[in-house]
């Protein structure tokens, strides 16, 4: 699950996300913990992977200037090549060659970047990251969507009374031998103290939400 490449000085991780294996290759201790500890559920013994990313570590790095307002991630996909950058991330990623380079400042955040990185993943197989909520209840998944403020956390918080919440942010829907599963992926939303639950079923519904005018 955590291996040390003597060879390159490099600490080497693997995610497996809803089948989708990325190699995660860190020169720098502390963020290779960071990595292991938030995406503990989803480490692999994989040894083959679709991609193979090295992480650099740049004291200081900023990429973005840090302005008041939303956050600001930049990508652009083009002829299989992902550009990506962030206040303190940068990337380069080859899906061709199944190879790419993150380099980040030693106190940034891996997720946006693997997030995006699972977005193109899903896409060109039969896939989708998907903004929404999903639960497993009694061997099969549940997809609620629909904008911010649609209800889909507060659906989360009462489903998981009767029910797994895999995430109330995120999920990938895949399509696996006339199949469509529900994946839970290691991001959340608003539920950030929940497990990141590595779990799957096939869908048996997906609903659109929409806020009404009162409660009941």
């Amino acid at each position: 699950i955590l291996l040390t490449d003597a060879a390159n000085n490099l600490i080497l991780i693997t995610l497996d996300i809803a089948g989708f294996v990325v190699a995660l290759k860190a020169e720098d201790d502390a963020i290779a913990n960071r990595i292991v500890s938030r995406y503990r559920d989803f480490l692999s013994t994989e040894k083959s992977s679709l991609l193979e990313i090295n992480i650099i570590s740049i004291p200081g790095a900023r990429f973005i200037e840090l302005k008041p307002g939303p956050w600001v991630i930049e990508a652009k996909f083009d002829d299989g090549h992902l550009s990506y950058q962030s206040y303190l991330e940068r990337a380069e990623v080859d899906f061709n060659s199944g190879r790419g380079t993150l380099e980040m400042a030693p106190d940034a955040n891996i997720e946006n970047f693997l997030r995006t990185v699972l977005a193109w993943l899903s896409i060109n197989n039969e896939a989708v990251l998907l903004h929404a909520a999903g639960v497993i209840r009694n061997g099969v998944g549940y997809v609620f969507f629909g904008p911010s403020g649609s209800g889909k956390t507060t659906t989360s918080r009462i489903a998981s009374r009767i029910a797994d919440v895999v995430s109330d942010d995120l999920v990938i829907i895949r399509l696996e031998d006339g199949i469509v599963r529900l994946y839970g992926v290691p991001f959340r939303g608003e539920i950030s103290e929940a497990p990141r639950a590595n779990q799957n079923a096939p869908i048996r519904a997906i609903f659109r939400l929409r806020q009404d005018t009162e409660h009941y």
